[in-house]
Order: C-alpha cells, then structure tokens, then sequence
C-alpha cells in the first residue's frame, strides 16, 4: 500500500514525513485534502495529480510554495 509523504522546504533544508499510511483507493482525494485543510488552514491548496500519476496537494503561503503532500503506491 502507499503513504502520505509531507514534503517540505525551509531555506537550504529539506525534509519529509509520512502523514498516513494504506488509504483506500477511493478514499486517496478526500484524505489529502482533509489533512492539508486541518494542517495549513490559512494557506492556498493545490490539488493535482502529478506526471507518476500520484494525487498531489502544494501548500502556497505568502505566494511560495515551501511544503507539499503526496500520496505514494
């Protein structure tokens, strides 16, 4: 099964954690989005699938885009 991966980007640093582990296919959408608006309510989401085909959110706040969700098979 697949993980919920946060990805995010401070200055020079880098990093990541898993968020959630084994979402059900049809539940993958709903469970992202979910945890970007509890995490990052005040920021702008951007859901996509990306070019692996894997559903993807981009957390912008102050017009930058420094964390990012993405969920993994």
């Amino acid at each position: 099964m697949g993980q919920l991966i946060l990805f995010q980007l401070d200055g020079n640093d880098f990093g990541y954690s898993t968020i959630e582990e084994n979402i059900p296919p049809d539940e993958v959408e709903h469970t992202v989005v979910r945890h970007a608006e509890r995490m990052y309510p005040e920021a702008e989401h951007l859901y996509y699938y990306d070019h692996n085909g894997e559903f993807t959110a981009d957390i912008i706040i102050n017009d930058y885009c420094s964390e990012r969700m993405v969920y993994t098979k």
